[in-house]
């Protein structure tokens, strides 16, 4: 059993999600580090990582490399329950696609 970082309930790991503390969100850590670089997010080649893991990752291993570098300094990671962060995904989200 696992602490949920918002409401403190004792939860099982498998009702859990690794949540990105706002404001440096997922979305909000790969816009900042693409800005960076100079890089416009619609020319990022991605690709699924796998057949049970269809979240892409980036095409290009250098750049790549790069964001998970930038990912581990500025991430701030935490528990909570699945539900809880499913509820939060969209009210963090940037607006940047339609």
């Amino acid at each position: 059993m696992i602490t949920c970082a918002l409401s403190g309930e004792r939860i099982d790991p498998k009702s859990a999600h690794m949540d990105h503390c706002y404001p440096m969100t997922f979305e909000r850590l790969i816009l900042d580090f693409l800005e960076l670089k100079g890089i416009n997010y619609e020319n990022v080649e991605t690709a699924p990582s796998s057949d049970t893991n269809p979240d892409p990752v980036i095409v290009d291993p250098e750049l790549r490399t790069g964001f998970l570098a930038y990912h581990r300094e500025y991430a701030n990671l935490r528990m909570v329950r699945d539900t809880l962060n499913l509820e939060m995904g969209s009210k963090f989200r940037a607006r940047t696609r339609r």
